[in-house]
């Protein structure tokens, strides 16, 4: 090992152990790479932090550098800070100082609380740093001819631009941003907040006020991300990106013959209760001034509580309920009825075709509606509550369900017996059989009546013909089918959707989509395709839920298998005029990365170094002779002087079979 503080080379090198860890932060919600040394400095070592405490006082700091050699070539490990504040001296001439990197923890942590205008151009030390950039917004009136762009442009800042401006004020700009998620061209490249001043009289709402920890935090509940931090290059970059976008299905190591493996379940995920919306609404019956029905179910901006469905759950909650306002009834009524009653709040507002436009952007707000009717068209429909959970799945392991009255209108079935394709085939099932709507998690209305079945009997399987809902009432309907797929050595091209007809049995319409199963291996790979559509229903239409696999069949032992088991293949109705409960599966436990295996393994360097540029791909494992598994990164804890690792690696329940 080498050591370097401030840049001078220490001969007598610390004592200590260097140890290097990677671990997802559930409770700060990112994943770090930190280097926990607390090395016990001597003789030059000792003598330079002397000097900087006598010339610079208990404020000051020291850089660190820590090398290692590899298949001999210097690799720098470490890059860091020793605050003279942490530091323990002895009488001995020995000074033990803790180490913290130079990114995250040494700037970014400790300042994280700290509220910041953010178009200060002084960081928290005073360095010139850039104000965030200017989003000039083209806002619309949500009314029945709409959606009417509005004459004066409000005045915004980008989500982008506001994380940019936060991370150089608490580093003192040593610590870059970027987000392929927010930045230009991103999914939410347009996403901005403004006070409610400004959309009420524009020009007059002046930049927000935040921390860092409470701005991402209200970020997250709505995008679910999570951040990292990039040191690939010169500069360290802190970067914010989807969740599940750090989960890799490619295997950067494969640790051979691990003893003492301990598979575990990760019980925090197991929550029994999802509160999503927002606590400021305005509900107020449309043409009062605004356009929206905030007493909507699932497809809404109110607080709402979802319970999960299985009885393994831990008495917690998964709380993604926003301090922030995205009400689209909130910011019409700033807009058409002004008022200084929301002055300090602070918006979001969801904006597209982001333009550069000097120093600063413009943008137009996004005009969506849900129902498939507009207008009137509404603000942040990507924030409602639908779009938020299905934004979750990734990390939300059961069914969830919302009840707040009578189902009667609902219904959720399923298929429960295998379907196998063992040859080449071009099959049709129009309609899809879905047989069992009567055992739980199943149901059809509140037991009583049939609207699925064409009324077959409680108690009766469903037969395919009569494999369909009748709709009871008029009104906007969705629903929502899911498919569990088993596929070795095969492709297939399996195309998904809903047929409405009228009572008359004459076709309406229909939405669907086409999903590619490919596996090239004869070890069996299990997907779930997706798809939920919305439709104006009158009483009396009828919804089925057609599909057809043209499946290519490849050598050895080839199959395609569409599973019936565990309900994991099944079609229901997830709102409806009438019914005051909704029903939604989001994910499948099979998924979700919700099982632990901790191990103890000697890594040699060279494979440390390769892991650690691949932290988001997947480490393999063998133990107890031929048993195979693989998954991500939870935590891992490695001891460079030893090259021993502490592992504990997140996959799906396949872990435990």
């Amino acid at each position: 090992m080498k050591f370097y503080l401030n840049n001078t080379f220490i001969n007598d090198e610390p004592d200590g152990d260097i140890l290097t860890t990677i671990k997802r932060d559930s409770q700060l919600g990112g994943f770090l790479i930190t280097n926990d040394a607390k090395l016990k400095w001597h003789g030059d070592g000792f003598d330079l932090i002397q000097g900087v405490i006598d010339t610079s006082g208990f404020c000051a700091e020291i850089a660190c550098e820590i090398w290692d050699n590899c298949d001999g070539q210097d690799i720098r490990i470490f890059i860091g800070k020793i605050f003279i504040l942490e530091i323990e001296k002895d009488s001995n001439c020995i000074i033990t100082a803790p180490v913290q990197d130079n990114n995250f923890y040494a700037r970014i942590n400790k300042n994280k609380s700290i509220e910041i205008t953010v178009d200060t151009t002084r960081s928290k030390n005073g360095e010139t740093i850039d104000a965030a950039a200017e989003n000039t917004i083209t806002m619309f009136k949500p009314d029945s001819v709409g959606p009417t762009a509005i004459t004066d442009p409000r005045t915004g800042y980008r989500v982008y631009d506001v994380f940019k401006n936060m991370i150089a004020f608490m580093s003192d700009d040593e610590v870059a941003f970027d987000s392929n998620l927010f930045g230009l061209g991103g999914e939410f490249e347009g996403l901005s907040v403004m006070y409610g001043q400004e959309i009420a009289f524009f020009g007059t709402g002046g930049a927000i006020k935040a921390s860092f920890d409470k701005f991402f935090q209200e970020v997250k509940k709505k995008i679910n991300v999570t951040f990292y931090i990039d040191t690939t290059g010169n500069v360290p970059v802190l970067r914010i990106e989807k969740y599940q976008d750090l989960f890799l299905n490619t295997i950067v190591r494969k640790l051979e013959n691990v003893n003492g493996v301990k598979f575990k379940i990760d019980t925090s995920k197991l929550v029994a209760i999802i509160s999503v919306g927002s606590d400021k609404i305005l509900d107020a019956l449309p043409g009062n001034g605004v356009s929206f029905v905030e007493s909507n179910l699932y497809f809404t901006y109110k607080p709402e509580n979802y319970t999960t469905l299985e009885q393994c759950n831990i008495d917690a909650r998964l709380d993604l309920m926003s301090s922030y306002v995205i009400s689209s009834n909130m910011i019409e009524d700033l807009l058409i009825q002004p008022t200084t009653n929301f002055a300090e709040e602070i918006f979001f507002v969801d904006c597209e075709d982001v333009t550069v436009s000097g120093s600063g952007y413009t943008s137009t707000a996004i005009p969506g509606n849900p129902f498939a009717s507009a207008p009137p068209y509404f603000y942040n429909t990507r924030l409602m509550n639908n779009e938020v959970l299905e934004r979750w799945n990734s990390q939300i392991p059961n069914s969830i369900v919302n009840f707040t009255g009578t189902v009667n209108n609902l219904f959720r079935a399923a298929h429960t017996a295998n379907i196998n394709i063992i040859a080449i085939s071009y099959t049709t099932y129009f309609p899809f059989q879905f047989d069992d709507d009567f055992n739980f998690p199943n149901f059809d209305g509140n037991g009583v009546v049939n609207n699925y079945g064409n009324g077959t009997a409680q108690g009766t399987p469903v037969s395919q013909a009569n494999s369909r809902y009748t709709c009871v009432a008029e009104g906007t309907h969705t629903f929502y089918h899911q498919f569990q797929i088993l596929a070795s050595s095969s492709y297939a091209t399996i195309s998904h959707g809903f047929q409405r007809y009228n009572s008359g049995t004459i076709f309406q319409e229909a939405s669907g989509v086409l999903d590619i199963v490919n596996n090239t291996t004869t070890v069996p790979q299990t997907t779930i395709i997706t798809h939920q559509a919305s439709f104006y229903c009158l009483a009396g239409d009828y919804i089925s839920c057609d599909v057809t696999i043209d499946a290519v069949i490849g050598l050895g032992s080839a199959y395609i298998v569409v599973l019936g088991a565990n309900n994991e293949t099944y079609f229901a109705c997830t709102s409806a005029p009438d019914s005051g409960g909704e029903v939604i599966t989001l994910n499948n436990q099979n998924e979700i990365p919700i099982v632990k295996a901790d191990f103890e393994y000697p890594i040699p360097n060279a494979d440390f170094y390769a892991i650690e540029d691949n932290v988001f791909q997947k480490i393999a494992i063998t133990y107890n002779g031929n048993k195979v598994q693989a998954g991500w990164i939870d935590t891992l804890k490695y001891n460079h002087n030893t090259s021993m690792a502490n592992v504990t690696l997140l996959g799906t329940q396949e872990m435990l079979k």
